[in-house]
């Protein structure tokens, strides 16, 4: 059998239609989900890379040592976030603005604070100080700094009191080894009241009954003679006095003429003048503390030289 010629056309054109279809919706199954959108692309002109803070308060300090009117003036500056704070005493409100003005030119400071505060006077203890650090400032005494006062000169001819010794090998102030001490004899209580009276008549006489003898104190021992010679020997001559008993203690030994005595009110001894060592002087101190009277013996510090 054979087909019309018209219908073989409509037949091949269905079947090239079918297999259109089937073939975009195997393409469809292939591909898939569709990709996401990609972010747009970056401009290639990359942005300025900021300047730290560091490198701006450097950039700014530079600027105000650069500058003639700023360069002796005490500035300080903080920048945070390129916001700079300008602060310090300053002479003239001129150079406050001056200083505001060098900070805002620094290239890279979005804004400024400006803390700086007119001084007429410059602080008088800075500027001593500053004075005295100059090279060519010669050195001064203590007097011309600021809040010093130093006391009135002392009338002429006025001598300060002597301080008071250190101690030494040579001041000793131990009690005398040859001490006189006073004996009083013991006396035995005695009541005033004898025995009881007894009861009598008329006429009748009372005995008292006697107060027992008292016996006489003991005589004072004999006062030590001065020392004539370091061995224990004794003078013949007996002194009344301490003076008397320090001059023959002198003569005893020819190491203790240069030095002299100064006796006190109260018993004690000063021993003044020179000696050549103090092995002679220790040896005249210790003859002196054997003076009946003496209570202490002291030593100039510069007895010996």
């Amino acid at each position: 059998m054979f087909l019309h010629p018209l219908r073989s056309v409509s037949l091949r054109t269905l079947t090239g239609a079918a297999c259109l279809a089937m073939s975009g919706a195997a393409g469809l199954l292939a591909a898939g989900d569709p990709s996401a959108p990609r972010p747009p692309a970056q401009s290639a002109v990359a942005n300025p890379i900021a300047m730290s803070d560091v490198a701006l308060a450097r950039s700014a300090l530079a600027a105000i040592d650069a500058d003639p009117d700023l360069k002796k003036v005490n500035l300080i500056v903080s920048i945070v976030d390129r916001g700079a704070v300008i602060g310090g005493p300053v002479a003239t409100e001129q150079i406050r603005r001056r200083a505001e003005e060098v900070v805002r030119g620094v290239p890279g400071i979005k804004s400024v604070k400006n803390t700086c505060f007119v001084q007429a006077e410059p602080d008088p203890l800075l500027r001593a100080v500053a004075n005295r650090m100059r090279p060519d400032t010669k050195p001064t005494d203590a007097a011309t700094l600021p809040g010093v006062a130093l006391p009135q000169a002392a009338p002429a001819g006025y001598l300060p009191p002597l301080p008071p010794s250190a101690p030494s090998d040579l001041l000793v102030a131990a009690a005398p080894q040859s001490a006189v001490v006073a004996q009083h004899a013991t006396v035995p209580l005695v009541s005033v009241l004898g025995a009881p009276v007894a009861a009598a008549g008329a006429g009748a006489v009372v005995r008292v009954q006697p107060l027992p003898p008292v016996a006489a104190p003991p005589a004072a021992p004999a006062l030590p003679t001065a020392p004539a010679s370091l061995t224990g020997s004794t003078v013949p001559v007996k002194p009344t006095d301490v003076q008397t008993a320090v001059a023959a203690i002198r003569k005893t030994d020819t190491r203790f003429a240069g030095m002299l005595v100064e006796v006190k009110p109260d018993g004690g001894l000063f021993v003044t003048g020179r000696s050549a060592r103090a092995a002679d002087a220790w040896d005249f101190t210790a003859e002196l503390r054997k003076v009946p009277g003496v209570v202490r013996v002291a030593v100039d510090p510069n007895l010996v030289r």
